[in-house]
């Protein structure tokens, strides 16, 4: 499992879907999707973990204004021989 921190703003657009879709093609995906602007303190509630897949960061990255900075869990979804 992994626990990652994305900037969008800071590593750039491109970068930053690079870097996602590299994940996803590891074979990993989001367990858990926190944004960033309700952590304070970290998660206020369950209602602030949201259960979104890679996919759907990947495809509105680019628009949506909550998607700037975010937390997000990872598991590796791909079986071990």
């Amino acid at each position: 499992m992994l626990q990652i921190e994305v900037h969008r703003d800071y590593m750039g657009l491109e970068k930053s879907l690079k870097f996602l879709k590299n994940l996803k093609n590891l074979g990993y995906e989001v367990t858990y999707y926190v944004p960033r602007g309700l952590d304070i303190p970290i998660i206020a509630s369950l209602t602030d973990v949201k259960h979104i897949n890679i996919d759907y960061i990947i495809k509105n990255i680019k628009n949506d204004p909550q998607m700037e900075y975010f937390s997000i869990l990872l598991k590796n979804s791909q079986k071990k021989n």
